[in-house]
């Protein structure tokens, strides 16, 4: 299983899913295609819930 460390910033979530997303069109071996793909689902995954807590917060502070 692969481990991925989600950075602490949405920005740097960003940076990393539009180098992942270039980076699989770049790969070649199926096995670096996998690995960045994983990579990509967990920080996609990451993003989306710091999305859910803004905007939950966002809706109670209403």
């Amino acid at each position: 299983m692969l481990e991925i460390e989600i950075p602490n910033s949405e920005e740097k979530i960003i940076k990393y899913i539009k180098a992942l997303k270039y980076q699989l069109i770049q790969d070649k071996r199926e096995l670096d295609k996998q690995i960045h793909l994983e990579a990509l689902k967990c920080l996609e995954k990451a993003l989306k819930t710091i999305y859910t807590i803004s905007f939950a917060t966002l809706f109670v502070m209403i």
